[in-house]
């Protein structure tokens, strides 16, 4: 008998915008360039952060006919 306790997955919620080209197939370029401009939904902005990332979820909705939107985040 094992008391170990059942394996979970956590789903990554947010990812760098090198992950969703990878994720989508997508050029890094021409995303990074789309992200600076707020040209897609889910894009996240950290405050005192050049760095950008994208919210998973909404990225996908949207990616694949939905529309999302474009959240700042303070932490």
């Amino acid at each position: 008998m094992s008391n170990a306790k059942p394996v979970t997955t956590t789903k990554k919620k947010y990812g760098k915008i090198e992950t969703v080209c990878e994720i989508y197939d997508l050029n890094k370029n021409t995303w990074r360039k789309k992200a600076a401009k707020g040209d897609f939904p889910g894009i996240v902005r950290r405050r005192g952060e050049r760095r950008l990332y994208v919210n998973l979820e909404v990225f996908d909705r949207w990616f694949r006919g939905s529309e999302g939107s474009i959240e700042e985040v303070s932490e």
